[in-house]
C-alpha cells in the first residue's frame, strides 16, 4: 500500500516518487520506493521490489499542472 510520496533518495517501500532527470540515475538504481513513476525507458533501472508506472511525462504525472 503506498501512503505517502518522497523523493527517490528518501523513498521507503509504502513511498511513490518519481524520476525523469538522469543526473539522478544512481538514486533510481538504489530507491527503496514501494512504486516509482518514470518513462518507459527507465523502466529496467528500477529495483526489482519496486512498481513501475511509466508515461512520457513523469514530472507531469505526478504533480499534475
Amino acid at each position: 500500500m503506498i501512503t505517502n510520496v518522497q523523493p527517490l533518495h528518501n523513498a521507503g517501500p509504502a513511498d511513490l516518487t518519481f524520476f525523469d532527470n538522469r543526473k539522478y540515475t544512481g538514486q533510481l538504481f538504489t530507491t527503496l520506493a514501494g512504486a516509482c513513476i518514470l518513462a518507459g525507458v527507465d523502466a529496467g533501472r528500477v529495483p526489482i521490489a519496486t512498481a513501475t508506472l511509466t508515461t512520457v511525462a513523469p514530472s507531469s504525472a505526478f504533480a499534475p499542472h
